[in-house]
């Protein structure tokens, strides 16, 4: 461990002059896709990310607060937006599952099944 500059993380090299770090992107520089309610507190966001020579995208959950604004989570996932066509995939497969697996059970007018 290298106290002077502090510990890397396992699989992380150290960057070097040789080796420029890319800054994180800007809010402003975030393109707005869509969203969706999660439930009264809580709205799902879906931006698109312009990062150097690539573009991520990035799906985060924010929250309402008491004075109308809304702040981002730590809830989300930001991928490299040539994964998108794998993601689609596994979110289908989830609700193919999820179609076909779960039994809604029917309750009667006295409130039991």
């Amino acid at each position: 461990m290298n106290t002077e500059s502090g510990p890397l993380r396992a699989g992380r090299e150290r960057k070097t002059e040789e080796t420029p770090r890319l800054s994180r992107p800007h809010a402003e520089s975030q393109i707005f896709v869509g969203s969706l309610d999660k439930n009264l507190l809580q709205t799902v966001k879906v931006h698109a990310v312009p990062w150097g020579s690539s573009t991520y995208i990035d799906i985060r959950v924010f929250e309402h607060t008491a004075d109308d604004a809304e702040h981002p989570t730590t809830a989300g996932i930001r991928l490299d937006s040539t994964l998108i066509p794998d993601l689609l995939g596994l979110l289908e497969r989830a609700r193919e599952y999820v179609r076909t697996k779960v039994v809604i059970v029917q309750v009667g007018g006295d409130g039991h099944a």
